[in-house]
């Protein structure tokens, strides 16, 4: 007995990998449809792209920052070491080195795919997006890429961008130059003069106190001292400078923020006072290791006194004033950014205030330099009050001269080594390698996307086919039937799907096709619905899960055949709205049937009628015209006597039930039958149908005999038995049959769910 409960609960098998062979092949034609569609797809799209060049130029940059001011020397940076060039990178992409670019290049000459001029058509907004810049790590070397559908343009272009940065970064370095110059030649005559003023105070001084010697201690002092006071000359100039730097700066640019402002932002403060901690403690390694001699500007020498473990130190610590002063530019430049500035200058708006947020840096760093510094000073003197008076005031004098002469040299020198600079060719930007025109595009990639459109196309394709698959649960096969049905019931027989040519409405009966395939069928099934083991059944009633599934038809071929040996058959139609089984023998039933019959009290035998001539055996009874429901007149009979009336009179009584889908109410006649029988018809009949029906005879379940396959096509029957048994039978039932020219096998499942969708819509028209 099928119980509903275990029906429901009942595990669903996943889809084996026979199954997807089967369903490739299945649906071939629609994975051959995909893929082609995919392809194509792909062959538009790569005949509406345009093809994308690419060509890039390799330059080596100088640092501005390097030979663009006096800091390095002049400033605390006494381990100064920066190839930093982001600076410089944001100028190559600025807006202004591109249009320089793009504007020396003759447009004229360049065209777009559509056949369009680049002066016309194309302009610098448009293809900045098509430039990139690669930097190399530890390294000053930028590598320029440039992508458009002209390859010529590529090249070209790349190498505008090299050569107009290199103007660009030039000026930049001369402007900067001259200024430097300019501020030297007026230090310069300032430090003789007070170098000639020190020499006369030293010799007055000497002259006055006689003194001719200097303890050890007092000239260590004095070492210290001098040294720092010769360290703290040229920071005073360098911020000076700076100070005189910015103010032409508030001269010329509207709302730049003051230096007062900049010094009180939080992040600024944070940055400066690591640069302080960093600064002290060099400065103190610097004047240990300028005990005997005395050096502003060579690390080498700075550091020849020093062991390994200390040079380490210096250098971890540089990189941290390194560091600080790069965050500091950065912070300066956003608040620049985050003002509007309204220009008066004609100069570069970009360089200007590049060397303003640089000068804001030096002109921070270098006043914690000085602090810094003067606090030391005020150290060492406090100790220096300890000593003589005398001895300490000849030491401040001669240290004072020795600083100032230092200064002088320094200042000669720088002018003498800028001086030079500027008059030569200032090259920042060195051309390593030029922009080749390119040869193959680099997009689309025709290859990979016909390789991707195929791989694409298959998968959604074979996807496709198992979503279809997956969500198709129509029995198509006899042997996906005998699956199913392990455990519940069993699989009794089929039919094949055998029809008329000239007229495929006319139901084919084995009366027409004697000795053939379809009549060995159904002997075979009835031989196994009436001779089974312990069969005593006499009364059998054949429903179905849905309309049109073969029901009806399976009966009156069944029936011929038992009537055929010789029984006494009676077909009960018992479909009382849609009465079938008088059609299916061509005839045309009495419109008083049984229903009228019974309410009459009348005896039935007057209504039965022999369908086939010369087979008096076979006998059937329609409910006649009537409007009452099936229900109804249940309700008003007791079938019990009719059915045993009718034992009586007849071998077998077969009962064509409609479908439990649209007539439930009949369950109330079931009771009265000894069998039940069930068609499923092949690639109509659903899993979810037949499932349901089994729920609805729940109670019955005791009485269903089996399950029978109709309308089996060649197709199905060759995945069952095999090409060889299918080509047999085929061939079979067109030699031995009467109407052998007339008679067909349906071959392919679509064919016949072809037949079954113009069926359905005859019936319901």
């Amino acid at each position: 007995m099928i119980n509903s409960t275990n029906v429901t609960n009942e595990i669903e098998e996943g889809i084996s990998l026979n199954e997807i062979l089967n369903s490739i092949i299945k649906h071939f034609k629609l994975i051959i449809l995909i893929l082609i569609i995919s392809i194509l797809s792909a062959l538009i799209y790569l005949n509406y792209t345009n093809e994308v060049y690419i060509s890039s130029a390799t330059i080596l940059v100088d640092p501005i920052k390097k030979n663009s001011t006096i800091g390095k020397i002049l400033s605390s940076d006494f381990f100064y070491s920066n190839n930093d060039i982001s600076t410089e990178i944001q100028l190559l992409t600025n807006i202004t080195n591109l249009e320089q670019a793009y504007n020396s290049l003759d447009l004229s000459k360049y065209t777009t795919p559509d056949g369009l001029i680049y002066k016309d058509s194309v302009s610098i907004n448009s293809i900045k997006n098509n430039i990139s810049v690669k930097t190399f790590k530890d390294t000053n070397i930028i590598e320029i890429s440039v992508s458009d559908t002209n390859p010529k343009f590529t090249s070209d272009f790349a190498n505008a961008i090299a050569i107009s940065f290199n103007k660009l970064l030039s000026s930049y370095s001369k402007d900067s130059q001259n200024m430097q110059i300019e501020f030297l030649n007026n230090k310069i005559p300032e430090t003789e003069q007070k170098i000639k003023e020190a020499n006369n105070k030293l010799f007055n001084y000497k002259a006055e106190t006689k003194i001719d010697f200097i303890s050890n201690n007092i000239k260590t002092f004095v070492n210290h001292i001098s040294y720092l006071q010769m360290r703290e000359k040229p920071l005073k100039l360098q911020y000076l400078k700076n100070k005189a730097l910015l103010n032409d700066f508030e001269n010329e640019y509207d709302n730049l923020p003051k230096l007062e402002t900049l010094k009180n932002n939080t992040i600024i403060l944070e940055w400066l006072h690591k640069y302080e901690k960093a600064y002290n403690e060099l400065i103190l390694f610097d004047i240990s290791s300028n005990i005997n001699s005395w050096n502003t500007t060579n690390l080498s020498v700075v550091n020849s006194n020093l062991n390994l473990g200390l040079n380490e130190r210096i250098s971890q610590l540089n990189g941290e004033m390194n560091e600080a002063k790069k965050q500091i530019i950065n912070e300066v430049t956003k608040l620049i950014d985050s003002q509007t500035l309204l220009i008066n200058s004609k100069s570069n708006t970009l360089f200007s205030l590049n060397k303003f947020t640089y000068t804001v840096m030096e002109t921070l760093t270098s006043e914690v330099a000085l602090n810094n510094i003067n606090s030391t000073i005020v150290e060492f003197q406090e100790e220096f009050n300890q000593l003589p008076v005398i001895e300490k005031e000849l030491s401040i004098l001669e240290s004072d001269v020795d600083s100032l002469e230092k200064i002088r040299n320094e200042l000669n020198s720088l002018l003498e080594q800028i001086s030079l600079t500027s008059a030569a060719e200032n090259n920042n930007v060195k051309l390593v390698s030029p922009a080749k025109l390119p040869r193959k595009p680099i997009s689309p990639n025709k290859l990979l996307i016909l390789a991707i459109s195929i791989l694409l196309g298959l998968s959604l394709a074979v996807l496709l086919c198992l979503v279809i698959e997956l969500n198709d649960n129509v029995f198509h096969t006899i042997i996906e039937l005998q699956n199913y049905l392990k455990n519940k019931k069993p699989l009794i027989g089929w039919i094949p799907y055998i029809i008329n040519k000239k007229n495929i409405n006319q139901k084919v009966l084995i009366t027409d096709a004697k000795k053939t395939f379809l009549d060995e069928q159904f002997k075979i099934l009835a031989s196994n619905i009436i001779y089974k083991k312990n069969n005593e059944s006499k009364i059998f009633s054949i429903t179905s899960s849905n309309i049109n599934e073969g029901k009806t038809y399976l009966i009156c071929n069944i029936a011929i055949t038992l009537a055929q040996k010789g029984y006494n058959i009676l077909i009960i139609d018992g479909d009382i709205k849609f009465p079938n089984v008088a059609n299916n023998f061509n005839i045309k039933a009495n419109k008083n049937g049984y229903i009228k019959t019974i309410q009459n009290n009348e005896s039935l035998e007057k209504i039965v009628i022999k369908p086939i001539e010369g087979l008096n055996t076979l006998n059937i009874i329609s409910p006649g015209e009537s409007e009452l429901f099936s229900s109804v007149f249940l309700k008003k009979t007791d079938p019990n006597i009719l059915i045993n009336k009718l034992k009586n009179d007849y071998d077998y009584i077969f009962i064509d039930l409609p479908p439990f889908e649209f007539a439930s109410d009949i369950l109330g006649l079931i009771k009265y039958v000894d069998s039940i029988l069930i068609t499923c018809r092949l690639s109509v009949t659903t899993k979810k149908n037949l499932e349901t029906l089994f729920i609805q005879l729940d109670d019955y379940s005791d009485k269903i005999d089996g399950i029978i396959a109709t309308a089996c096509s060649k197709q199905s029957l060759e995945k069952a038995t095999g090409k060889y048994n299918s080509y047999y039978h085929y061939s079979y039932s067109n030699i031995k049959s009467k109407q052998k020219n007339d008679l067909i096998f349906v071959k392919t499942e679509k064919k016949a769910k072809k037949l079954y969708k113009k069926s359905i819509k005859k019936r319901t028209m």
